[in-house]
């Protein structure tokens, strides 16, 4: 979900690889993906349409099986319909560079 009163900033993996160019990439990726950000979207959606935020709960009970995909849906494309991304690293007095930055995304939009 996007806004409310405290997001001021949103992070993509690509974003935390660029964020810690000075650290040393351990692992990294999305800690959900497209099946919970579908009822997250619909949980939205109904709590508009019925302008309550019982909606939204409901929406999200009726749907909660959705986040069982993020299981079976390929690492490339949860990380492009990521709800939340990690990053582990380890601090090093190497710099990545803008073009490793970009190199690092493996994401479904890759370009071929």
């Amino acid at each position: 979900m996007h806004e409310g009163p405290f997001d001021f900033t949103r992070f993509t993996e690509s974003g935390h690889r660029y964020l810690f160019k000075e650290y040393r990439l351990i692992s990294s990726g999305p800690t959900s993906g497209a099946g919970t950000a579908l009822i997250w979207s619909l949980s939205a959606f109904f709590r508009g349409l019925f302008r309550s935020k019982s909606g939204g709960k409901i929406a999200r009970i009726l749907f909660f099986w959705l986040r069982f995909f993020d299981r079976v849906i390929p690492v490339p494309y949860n990380i492009d319909a990521a709800c939340g991304v990690f990053f582990i690293g380890q601090k090093t007095n190497i710099t990545v560079s803008d073009l490793e930055v970009i190199a690092h995304y493996g994401g479904s939009q890759q370009i071929r």
